[in-house]
């Protein structure tokens, strides 16, 4: 029940001014004298008891509020008082109070937002420095947009060398869906005039069902669940290198798709345009060193035409190996070089020496044996290459320590020259020699196995044996 304070203390006053009047006017009147004192005593205990009750009280309350705010506790509001003025007070309070806490929690939720975003940002940096490769970069990029923007799927679709098509390199779903990765991979301008109007104008777009696309737009974009598609260019100086597009199943009135998420994502799209060229400059760069590389195995070996082709087929096999190890693609990338190179020091050997028919004299292997030594100095010279030095230089030492030039033993030797001792052991053991036909392969299998542990790594020798009746590997010259 309301109370209204401000009547009540007003009859008190006038009540207790009213007595006193009484009291003056009738002070001779010793017999009501403490009949009026009493009164008068227990109007102003009335007002004490009220104003305690109604006004300090409840202001003690809101004290204690308001200190409780100030130290950051927003766990319990300050109890109504009776009374309209001091309630509608309190009830201002506790108002304002709840405002603050509903402030506080979107301030705590979007900070915890731009770290998270901030973070991904920082770890797309970190990524582009790192050495993974490209495709490892991309589907890394993938699963960081469809995570940031929360949508159910994104791909990440390159342009070929040629611009004229847009090949799906990435992709990455929230959950097991077959119809995302059944969608259409590959398309051009003329299936898809839409995403190319996406790409001149280098903007984003979010895309419909309802809209009007062109069936190859339709089979790239959506599935059998999608209602929303953001295309997102990837732009690195001004040139459209590709698009990043997310797919979403929930309908547009959720707001799946934000201008927040919109904002982020383009940021981390245009970290995959940086990315992309980096892939295509160390693409033609590598292209370029494997044309340099061949030529300069194909230099030595036309020094004699019994050692053709050698250096092609001990890459093959030692690339054969490396598969079979789990290397990845920048370690089998590294390991076809030194393949292709690990006999560049026989540039020095004489001609009559690499041709000659018969068996070599003692002094001709020495010189033979020079060879290891001799590429590693002619590398040396070019920084490129330095890093494939140790496996050239060492691919003739033995695993029980009994090889060239060093003397190595074990895991001393390093493990790319390993392979390489088997790789080319069998190539010589079955290729023609001026002196010698070529022995078939399973004898120069059962001969490799025979050598495990002494002149071979067993583990090598294994990976070998279980690799080789496999003939899909990429040959070394593709």
């Amino acid at each position: 029940m309301s109370i209204n304070i401000r009547l009540l203390m007003a009859f008190l006053i006038l009540l207790l001014g009213l007595m006193l009047g009484i009291d003056y006017w009738l002070s001779r009147n010793t017999a009501l004298q403490p009949f009026l004192t009493g009164s008068e005593l227990l109007i102003l205990a009335a007002l004490a008891w009220f104003g305690n009750k109604f006004i300090f009280q409840p202001l003690l309350g809101l004290r204690a509020g308001t200190q409780r705010l100030a130290a950051g506790d927003f766990s319990q509001p300050v109890e109504q008082a009776y009374g309209q003025e001091i309630s509608t007070v309190v009830s201002a309070f506790n108002n304002m109070t709840g405002q603050v806490q509903v402030l506080l929690r979107r301030q705590d939720n979007s900070i915890r937002e731009q770290t998270m975003e901030l973070a991904k940002l920082v770890e797309m940096s970190q990524l582009l420095n790192s050495s993974a490769t490209e495709q490892e970069i991309l589907q890394q990029f993938v699963k960081s947009l469809a995570d940031s923007a929360k949508v159910t799927w994104c791909r990440i679709a390159i342009l070929d060398m040629s611009a004229t098509k847009l090949e799906v390199r990435a992709v990455h779903s929230v959950r097991n869906l077959p119809q995302v990765q059944s969608l259409l991979t590959q398309v051009t301008e003329e299936q898809c005039p839409l995403l190319w109007g996406f790409m001149h104008s280098k903007q984003f777009g979010l895309l419909q069902r309802c809209d009007n696309l062109s069936a190859s737009e339709s089979a790239l974009l959506f599935g059998d669940q999608e209602t929303n598609v953001l295309c997102i260019p990837i732009v690195h100086k001004e040139r459209a290198q590709g698009m990043a597009i997310f797919g979403e199943f929930r309908s547009s009135e959720r707001d799946p798709l934000n201008d927040r998420k919109i904002a982020l994502c383009v940021a981390m799209v245009n970290m995959i345009g940086i990315s992309t060229e980096l892939g295509r400059l160390f693409s033609r760069l590598r292209n370029q060193t494997e044309e340099t590389v061949l030529g300069m195995a194909e230099t030595v070996e036309k020094k004699s035409p019994w050692t053709a082709g050698h250096s092609k087929r001990v890459t093959n096999y030692a690339l054969m190996i490396g598969k079979a190890l789990g290397w990845n693609e920048q370690q089998l990338a590294g390991l076809k070089i030194v393949g292709l190179l690990h006999d560049i020091g026989k540039i020095g050997v004489p001609s009559s020496i690499l041709n000659k028919a018969g068996r070599l004299t003692e002094e001709e292997y020495v010189i033979v044996k020079h060879h290891p030594d001799d590429g590693a100095q002619i590398l040396s010279k070019m920084h490129l290459f330095r890093e494939f030095i140790p496996a050239i230089r060492h691919h003739h030492e033995w695993y029980n320590g009994q090889g060239y030039p060093d003397s190595l033993r074990g895991t001393e030797i390093p493990l790319a020259a390993r392979i390489l001792a088997v790789a080319d052991a069998f190539d010589a053991m079955t290729a023609d020699r001026p002196y010698r036909k070529g022995m078939p392969d399973e004898e120069a299998m059962r001969r490799l196995q025979e050598a495990a542990g002494q002149q071979f790594d067993p583990d090598i020798v294994e990976a070998f044996k279980r690799a080789y009746p496999d003939r899909s590997h990429t040959s070394a010259s593709s």
